[in-house]
């Protein structure tokens, strides 16, 4: 029997997308003043370093490097940069 299952095919660099990027050390919320679509949102475990979590929509992968570029030159040690992926759209057969 044969798989049919369709590719998976990498977003286009240029293509929109919802990320979560993660990096270690404090970020002061105030600096995404600068991004209107940015939230952040800091975890301060008990004798860990805070990791700072930045979740929002970027038009392009020009502004995702933008942002990531940002936080390197504030020192901040990048964990993770994570695509969002959307949720299939629920099809409606209407007959």
């Amino acid at each position: 029997m044969e798989n049919h299952a369709a590719p998976i095919v990498p977003p286009a660099q240029d293509a929109p997308g919802d990320y979560v990027i993660r990096v270690s050390g404090w970020l002061d919320p105030s600096w995404v003043e600068f991004y209107d679509d940015l939230s952040v949102s800091v975890t301060a475990l008990k004798d860990q370093q805070p990791v700072t979590r930045l979740s929002g929509h970027f038009v392009d992968q020009s502004a995702l490097l933008g942002v990531l570029t940002a936080l390197h030159h504030f020192g901040l040690r990048l964990l993770s940069v994570e695509l969002i992926e959307p949720k299939p759209a629920q099809i409606v057969n209407f007959k």
